[in-house]
């Protein structure tokens, strides 16, 4: 019974060798039947669509595309094709049987469709085309699973990244993986993940050297402990780390620190090229995640805060108000004050110089509520001329003093339109163990205000 002709799907792009055999195989009297692909893309389509028996491709066509490729279509077999007189780009995964290779430059035709037919025939006797190539495939699978937990919604950006470190680590052999952020030509560390318990050794300037290295260099930077040993003294590396991999991470087009790997002892096996560009596909997408959580946070902030004054906005300050009001009720050793600060007459001062001048003022007051009370204290912007502010770990002559301190902050005149003004405010407190409820609380301190308003 006579077999089916070979469907071969031939992805030439600009190797003017294959273009040349897909020309010549029109003369062939072989049961190979030749079927040009533009990309790798349309070979997907061309083998969706009809029964391919094996895939040859340019050998320049890019290693990440490649294998993943490859990992598409496991039960073909995929040739690259090249010019074996010339360098071949990728040739580590030729020698460990990611792929066979045609000489398509130097062959004759028939050559290689006998090449080709053998190839073919071999992978129909093994049964499945790629079960030895796992190493390469095993990578493979290893960063989609990354790419999968890292576009799961229910994890956070913060469990996302320690998770792809976590996986980091096991995809490239070594045992620590950290993301340094570069602050003031300085590194610290963002996040960490450790495969094992005892600490990495760590030459800080050695560490930091490589580094800026990586931050600086356009592609992933690598270092076995041979190489490192080339730039180091012997003393030096005792205590540094024996194997060093590292990319740098770009976030909203602007260098934010680098994605490293590295282990306190030297390496077994030496980095590949398909590590180095999973690296940089690794801290690429790195970049993405903190991109995106800090346009999250950048909306949250937006959504949080006063556009005006940059303080919170009442309902932001309320969940302040009820995470401290119930660690208060769960906490005798705990309390807080809650002052209100209204500004007197600023609708006389909108009506008479305008909502401009009426907002510049409420930026003033912003400035001189800030300065007069704690970074670990909350002020809030309540109304149009009313503020809230929480004084942490407060009593009453606590809560008098803050409030005396900003009424003194208002005695220095303000200015509107130009001109020197005098403005004043007037203020309430309440103390959270003597309230049951935030409501009743707030209640409180209104109360007060509008008590400090009436001639005395």
């Amino acid at each position: 019974m006579n077999h089916r002709s070979y469907n071969v799907v031939v992805v030439a792009s600009n190797n003017k060798a294959l273009h040349n055999l897909l020309k010549n195989s029109k003369k062939l009297q072989e049961d190979v039947i030749f079927i040009a692909a533009s990309s790798l893309n349309h070979a997907e389509q061309t083998i969706a669509s009809a029964e391919i028996d094996a895939v040859i491709i340019d050998i320049n066509i890019g290693s990440t595309t490649l294998i993943e490729f490859n990992y598409q279509h496991s039960q073909l077999p995929i040739l690259l094709a090249g010019d074996l007189s010339t360098e071949i780009p990728f040739d580590e995964l030729i020698h460990e049987g990611m792929y066979d290779f045609l000489d398509v430059a130097n062959l004759p035709l028939a050559s290689i469709v006998t090449s080709l037919k053998v190839c073919m025939s071999r992978y129909t006797a093994q049964g499945i085309a790629h079960a030895w190539h796992h190493p390469v495939l095993h990578k493979l699978k290893s960063m989609e699973h990354i790419f999968s937990f890292t576009s799961q919604k229910e994890y956070s950006t913060s469990n996302q990244i320690h998770k792809m470190l976590e996986a980091s680590c096991e995809l490239f052999g070594e045992q620590f993986c950290f993301i340094y952020r570069l602050i003031n030509d300085h590194f610290a560390v963002d996040f960490q993940h450790f495969t094992i318990e005892q600490k990495p050794q760590i030459n800080l300037p050695i560490l930091e050297k490589l580094n800026y290295l990586a931050i600086n260099s356009p592609n992933p930077i690598h270092f076995t402990y041979q190489q490192l040993s080339e730039h180091f003294s012997e003393t030096q590396l005792e205590q540094a780390t024996k194997s060093y991999m590292g990319c740098r991470i770009t976030v909203q087009e602007k260098v934010h620190g680098v994605l490293c790997l590295f282990s306190n002892t030297p390496r077994a096996v030496p980095y590949t090229s398909i590590d180095i560009s999973f690296l940089k596909i690794l801290a690429e997408w790195t970049g993405t995640l903190l991109s995106r959580q800090l346009i999250i946070d950048q909306l949250q902030y937006i959504e949080a805060h006063d556009a005006l004054t940059g303080l919170l906005k009442r309902y932001s300050f309320l969940d302040q108000l009820k995470r401290c009001f119930a660690r208060s009720m769960l906490s005798d050793s705990y309390s807080f004050a809650l002052i209100i600060i209204d500004i007197d007459n600023f609708k006389d001062i909108n009506e008479q110089f305008g909502h401009t001048a009426g907002d510049a003022l409420l930026k003033q007051v912003t400035e001189r509520l800030l300065t007069n009370t704690r970074p670990k204290d909350t002020v809030g912007r309540f109304s149009s001329d009313e503020f809230i502010i929480i004084v942490e770990d407060a009593d009453h002559e606590q809560a008098e003093q803050c409030c005396k301190r900003i009424h003194n902050a208002f005695t220095e005149p303000f200015e509107i339109e130009k001109t020197k003004r005098k403005v004043t405010c007037s203020s309430g407190f309440a103390i959270s163990h003597e309230h049951q409820t935030e409501h009743n609380l707030i209640k409180a301190a209104e109360n007060m205000q509008v008590e400090s308003r009436k001639p005395q």
